[in-house]
């Protein structure tokens, strides 16, 4: 039986923000963070109702662990219009280390750092009916933290070294004066860039079982990565006599991705159609809507998992669970009534 993590965080920070001219800044901050985070329970293993198994005596554990870490953030704006702000930033980021809970050995995974840099812009056009934001990033990851399938369990390990680089693109119009579009999309490439090897892949056999292997994921995609991702939308309100009415339809496409970091199991490419009609009375206390999600009734998964829980081995004698796919909701209609105080 493990406890919770009990997790204390004491840190103290500053930022500030220096003026060289009216259109040119600096901003610079600083952050030192302490955690320390406790983990205990007892070790049983039960025979039938509250009856301990032979061998296996109580054994009970009790570990923490403290980290501590400076980060900070660089950034330089530039204005380039009346409207309009170009950017460059550096950023050192930090996640402290933490324990297993399935298994605890004692032994804590180490803390993630990541050093993101950042180019972009921010604007506004058309006397503030169409928004525009651009941004190009790389992500520079050292002891990623990843969670890693054994079996019916899961694990916290780090990934070594693991990078992301991508475009970012957002853009909001005013159509008409109650018609809205959204527009956003994505491209990332990931990779892990380092990885000791070890039993982290799986391979399916005949028999629909799973067999661990011994390998090594790197120059792997990062997990529940898709390449490219994009949105549209279009939000329309309008006041009448008796309310508001209102109306959206928003689609979602996400390519293709990997669910693990052995780069076997992976999600094709989807895309999800939602909508919704609603009504709201002039006092904005009353409503109701109309809502559809996933009208397109498109088949994908919201969650799947290799259950490969043994090495070599299982190829002669196998005992792996498969694997398992957690489906998403299918097409889904409803309506809500709300009130608010």
């Amino acid at each position: 039986f493990v406890d919770p993590i009990k997790t204390t965080s004491i840190a103290g920070f500053a930022e500030g923000t220096y003026h060289f001219t009216d259109s040119t800044r600096l901003t610079v901050g600083g952050r030192y963070t302490k955690d320390k985070k406790e983990i205990g329970g007892d070790a049983r293993v039960y025979a039938g109702d509250d009856v301990i198994a032979p061998g296996q005596p109580n054994s009970p554990f009790d570990y923490d662990k403290t980290w501590s870490e400076p980060t900070w953030k660089i950034a330089v704006e530039q204005d380039v219009a009346e409207d309009a702000m170009a950017y460059v930033s550096y950023n050192r980021g930090f996640r402290s280390g933490s324990f297993n809970t399935v298994g605890v050995t004692g032994e804590p995974v180490d803390p993630e750092k990541i050093d993101a840099y950042e180019v972009g812009i921010k604007s506004q056009w058309l006397d503030n009916r169409l928004r525009v934001n651009a941004a190009a990033y790389y992500y520079d990851f050292d002891k990623l933290q990843v969670v890693v399938s054994r079996g019916p369990s899961t694990d916290l390990l780090n990934a070594a070294k693991a990078e992301i680089k991508g475009v970012d693109v957002e853009v909001e119009a005013s159509l008409m004066e109650n018609l809205t579009l959204r527009f956003g999309a994505a491209l990332m490439d990931t990779e892990y860039t380092e990885f000791e090897t070890g039993n982290l892949c799986s391979t399916r056999l005949p028999d629909g079982h799973t067999v661990g292997l011994e390998c090594s994921p790197k120059g792997n995609e990062l997990t529940r990565s898709p390449d490219q991702t994009f949105n549209l939308g279009l939000f329309y309100r309008q006041p009448v006599s008796f309310g508001f009415l209102g109306a959206n339809l928003d689609y979602k496409w996400t390519d293709d991705f990997f669910w693990e970091i052995d780069n076997r199991l992976k999600e094709s490419s989807y895309g999800l159609l939602n909508g919704q009609i609603s009504w709201q009375s002039s006092d904005e206390h009353w409503g109701v809507s109309l809502w559809g999600r996933n009208i397109t009734d498109e088949e994908y998964s919201m969650f799947s998992v290799s259950q490969a829980s043994c090495g070599a081995s299982c190829a002669t004698n196998p005992f792996g669970i498969g694997d398992q796919y957690s489906p998403a909701a299918p097409r889904t209609y409803g309506v809500d009534l709300s009130f608010k105080f």
